[in-house]
């Protein structure tokens, strides 16, 4: 009750604008995790959906701590799982002397009946296109912690339609995860944020001297990321407490609604809406591009939670 309280009304919701999508979402998770301060000693991943069938990014994440960190160190509630599972994955992760430091949920696995103990970090990968939903999934849970109030992280793709999605959220303009209320001005409007800068990216990629130059920025980028998110845990200040970030930007609620203080990785970088001759826009963008795509076979299935 006491977490639910200070969420609702003055616990800010932390927006860490990562690259490159779920790779880079992972390499957050692999800096992250060992460089916790002592005290922030366990984490909780509220893990959304994505739409369609089964949970690609939970399957993902747990694949990659079952192998960075053993077995013994997660637990994960996915929909569906029997109430004897989900007594037994709580009871594990809530017993501090089974060393369970990280719990993966499914966001539509977060019911009443989830009662977790000393959470210390929440992390939400793939998040919904209306980020006040997450909050609501949120507050269905019981969560405990030493905190007075629990950070939040949420994870999401600069220079992407994801990023458009909380810029227009912020504009009181809530978008429905599933496409029903997108129109096509809109659908323009989302796809062609950061368009050019995410084709002119993909035509450096193409130069193989540039990949080392390229490796060494976004090895900076994620140094940025680490040192301000463990600034943001290891402060003895309010998680709310004003500090310049070049890489996470500080939500703040505003009623329902994230305050429009709140400025995207994005719009740093100069990121801005093309002008409104949108097909000449994408006939100018797509004219003599032809991309040749390199596919990642899967690997077999692996056991999992």
């Amino acid at each position: 009750r006491v977490w639910k309280q200070h969420f609702a009304s003055t616990c800010s919701n932390i927006l860490a604008s990562v690259k490159k999508n779920m790779f880079w979402y992972i390499l957050i998770a692999d800096r992250c995790f060992p460089s916790l301060p002592v005290q922030y000693d366990v984490s909780f991943f509220c893990v959304q959906s994505c739409g369609g069938a089964g949970n690609p990014m939970g399957d993902i994440l747990d694949d990659f701590v079952r192998q960075r960190y053993g077995f013994e160190s997660y637990e994960r509630l996915e929909r569906g799982l029997a109430v004897s599972k989900k007594q037994g994955a709580m009871s594990m992760f809530n017993d501090t002397t089974k060393g369970r430091f990280i719990f993966l949920i499914d966001s539509r696995a977060c019911l009443p009946s989830i009662k977790l103990s000393s959470v210390d970090v929440i992390i939400i990968y793939c998040s919904d296109w209306n980020p006040t939903n997450d909050l609501r999934v949120l507050q269905r849970i019981s969560i405990e912690s030493q905190s007075e109030c629990v950070p939040i992280f949420r994870l999401y793709s600069s220079c992407t339609l994801e990023e458009k999605a909380l810029i227009l959220a912020k504009h009181d303009h809530i978008l429905d995860s599933n496409g029903q209320n997108i129109t096509p001005i809109l659908s323009h409007s989302l796809l062609s944020w950061g368009a050019s800068f995410q084709f002119s990216r993909l035509e450096e990629l193409k130069n193989d001297a540039y990949l080392s130059n390229d490796f060494g920025a976004e090895k900076l980028f994620m140094d940025k990321v680490l040192q301000e998110y463990l600034m943001k845990l290891s402060t003895k200040n309010d998680p709310s407490t004003e500090m310049s970030n070049a890489a996470i930007s500080q939500a703040r609620l505003n009623g329902p609604f994230y305050s429009r203080d709140t400025v995207v990785v994005g719009e740093r970088g100069g990121i801005s809406a093309p002008d409104s001759d949108l097909p000449k826009f994408w006939v100018n963008l797509l004219d003599g591009k032809s991309p040749r795509w390199q596919y990642i076979t899967e690997p077999a299935q692996r056991s999992r939670r």
